[in-house]
């Protein structure tokens, strides 16, 4: 079985652990192994997208006791946070979970229309 070092961790594994690349109709394997890979491709889009890190992103949920910062529940898993940041400004406020993410995106951050909501939802439950 053949094997390669991966460039980050420095792992010695089999092939199937790397990335395919064909090349001039030949098959090579890409430097890092499919962890590192992800790993680092995540960190390039935080980088490129909000001007944070993967470690700052980890560290932010470390700080806010691995819970979502709008419902206090835990996160089942690392997919399911979420960098919330101000459309408008871009600033970062908080990891959510994806259902407060996406909740707030379909609000548009528009806290009149969030309120309008709560009321919408505390009427409700009067009726």
């Amino acid at each position: 079985m053949e094997t390669k070092t991966c460039k980050d961790c420095k792992k010695t594994l089999s092939l199937d652990c790397f990335q395919p690349i064909r090349k001039d109709n030949r098959q090579w394997f890409s430097s890092y192994c499919k962890e590192c890979n992800t790993i680092r491709s995540q960190d390039s889009y935080l980088k490129r997208n909000y001007g944070v890190t993967l470690e700052e992103k980890n560290k932010m949920i470390q700080d806010q006791g691995n819970k979502c910062g709008l419902c206090g529940n835990d996160f089942v898993n690392k997919k399911d946070t979420h960098l919330d940041h101000c459309h408008a400004s871009g600033k970062i406020r908080k990891i959510l979970c994806g259902s407060c993410n996406v909740g707030l995106g379909y609000f548009k951050d528009n806290p009149e229309l969030l309120k309008k909501a709560a009321e919408y939802i505390e009427g409700e439950k009067l009726a």
